[in-house]
């Protein structure tokens, strides 16, 4: 995909096995990266489905793949302290050759909070937290302290220095670009509405400005579940199966995906629409996929592929 207006990644979660048979066949399809979210459920009402600590994972991840990058995308800063997450991705970092980038967020599924006895404070504490967090990072970086609310950090060079690439992201129309425009590399921005997606852009670009940075060095990406096929019958086995997982129908949710601005279609149709994309700034594309299966991933992912 060199030279081409975007590139395309994948979020998965599974076993191990199943992940790593997923990042494996990725980085020899071709794919810029493989990402996994970092929850202690996988699912907030079927607690039987089983839930790994994705940052070992990706542990596994990086001394197993050689050349896509590895996306935590995200962790709950309520999960961790700053500094975990800081030694943690430092050390993801060297063994996997410097292809780890550390996505950080607020946390939203309060019923995993509830279970394993993490405060779930209210969303604008989190903001904070989080906001707090990624100073706390980006003072880490520069050897410089840090005094907050929930963190604190003295001035010394940290050995070896924090380096990572930092992802911010969210539906968020001000907050979380604005954090995205001051600390981050990526700005990963999830389906909200369609309309809201140039002023979330164009908030953190100004607020990168206003730091002093340069907006072409934030990577924009947009995650949504793939909804596509490679002619008009493939889209609608895709739509309707997906349909069925959502409880909804196909023309229901074909609606809430064109509200929510997700590439769908055909594969003409979805290549137009991920070239508005790109027109805005976008140039990655996460599928969100419910398989691990290479064969399966193919068909999912072609669509989109530029």
């Amino acid at each position: 995909m060199a030279g081409s207006r975007w590139d395309v990644a994948i979020q998965v979660r599974g076993t191990y096995q199943e992940i790593l048979t997923a990042a494996q066949w990725a980085e020899s399809y071709g794919l810029a990266a493989l990402a996994v979210a970092d929850h202690y459920l996988s699912s907030a009402t079927e607690l039987e489905e089983p839930a790994w600590d994705s940052l070992i994972h990706l542990g596994g991840l990086a001394r197993e793949t050689k050349r896509i990058e590895l996306i935590d995308l995200v962790s709950p800063i309520t999960f961790r302290h700053p500094a975990v997450y800081a030694k943690t991705a430092v050390t993801l970092s060297d063994m996997s050759d410097g292809r780890f980038w550390l996505g950080l967020g607020t946390g939203w599924m309060e019923e995993e909070h509830r279970l394993f006895g993490f405060a779930f404070p209210e969303t604008g504490e989190r903001f904070l937290m989080l906001e707090e967090a990624l100073g706390y990072l980006d003072a880490l970086a520069h050897g410089i302290g840090f005094e907050g609310k929930y963190y604190r950090l003295e001035a010394f060079a940290a050995s070896p220095p924090f380096l990572v690439p930092m992802v911010v992201g969210g539906t968020g129309l001000s907050k979380t670009p604005a954090l995205a425009g001051h600390f981050a590399r990526e700005f990963n921005l999830f389906p909200g509405k369609a309309g809201d997606i140039p002023d979330r852009i164009d908030q953190c670009l100004q607020t990168a400005t206003l730091r002093g940075r340069s907006p072409s060095d934030i990577r924009l990406s947009f995650t949504c579940i793939p909804v596509a096929g490679l002619d008009q019958g493939g889209y609608r086995k895709i739509l309707e199966t997906q349909a069925t997982a959502l409880d909804r129908e196909p023309d229901q949710l074909e609606g809430r995906l064109a509200y929510r601005g997700i590439p769908h279609g055909p594969r003409d149709q979805v290549l137009d629409q991920m070239g508005k994309l790109a027109d805005v700034g976008v140039s990655r594309l996460y599928l969100q996929c419910a398989t691990t299966d290479p064969a399966e991933l193919e068909g999912l992912v072609a669509p989109y592929l530029p």
